[in-house]
Formats: structure tokens, C-alpha cells, sequence
């Protein structure tokens, strides 16, 4: 299983993705997590947006061997089974 960290709002500063750098102030990145429309991930040292992410786990896993996820997200931990992705 591999692990990720949902990236927390600051008051300064920005928050950007490592592969499409998509780019975010962090008070307009609270904004856009809060409303459930964007999310950054901590994972090995670099930080994705949502869509990178399940990008880059979908294209890491093979059909016979689908990729589980925890992912820590304040005190709370998520499990993300990404099988329905396996061969995309």
C-alpha cells in the first residue's frame, strides 16, 4: 500500500503542482478544497493536484495488481482503491 498526505492550507504562500504546475495561492487553494473541487497530494517528496495524482498511480499499476492508497488527510486516513482505473 503506498501513502499520501492531503496538503493543508497555510495562510501564506502558494501550493503547486510538481507535473502540471498547477498553481494555487493557499488562501484560494482553502477555498477550492473546502467547496470539494480541488486537492493537492504530498507524495514521495512532491506535491500533485488531484488530477495528477490519480494520473500518475492509475499509469504505476497493472491490471492484475490494482493500487491501494492511505492517504492522511488532517487526523483522518482514507483508503483509495484505484482498481477501476487498472489499465487507463
Amino acid at each position: 500500500m503506498l501513502n499520501a498526505e492531503v496538503v493543508q492550507a497555510k495562510t501564506r504562500g502558494h501550493v503547486k503542482c510538481s507535473a502540471c504546475e498547477l498553481k494555487y495561492t493557499h488562501k484560494d487553494y482553502k477555498l477550492l478544497k473546502d467547496a470539494k473541487k480541488l486537492v493537492y497530494f504530498q507524495f514521495k517528496r512532491k506535491r500533485f493536484c488531484h488530477e495528477c495524482f490519480c494520473r500518475l498511480i492509475a499509469e504505476s499499476q497493472s491490471e492484475n495488481d490494482p493500487q491501494k492508497v492511505m492517504v492522511k488527510d488532517g487526523d483522518m486516513f482514507w483508503v483509495f482503491n484505484f482498481e477501476d482505473w487498472a489499465g487507463q
